[in-house]
């Protein structure tokens, strides 16, 4: 029986992805090539929903490290950053539109 979007499937891959983040956090990887798999198999999702999930979980994960390492080391030269940033995200659009 699922409750609400396969919410009971989501209850017990929460756990093995939370373990991949810290994983992967650990080795310095991604973690894409085993959060794939699992949402695909474990979660019962097409392709492309797993891709997509993946991605998503990735970018969280990055996020989370950036402000606890940001936090420890001030290496960070905002000005900057702010200055890449927007050409960084217009050139991946234009790319994804080339593709």
């Amino acid at each position: 029986m699922q409750l609400l979007f396969g919410l009971y499937k989501s209850l017990y891959i929460c756990p093995i992805v939370f373990i991949v983040g810290i994983l992967s956090c650990i080795a310095g990887i991604g973690g894409g090539g085993i959060l794939i798999p699992v949402y695909y198999i474990l979660g019962d999702m097409n392709l492309d929903q797993a891709v997509a999930l993946s991605t998503l979980t990735i970018m969280g994960n990055t996020f989370i490290r950036m402000i606890i390492y940001t936090k420890q080391i001030d290496l960070v030269r905002y000005d900057k950053l702010l200055a890449i940033i927007p050409f960084d995200a217009a050139l991946s659009i234009y790319g994804y539109m080339l593709n």
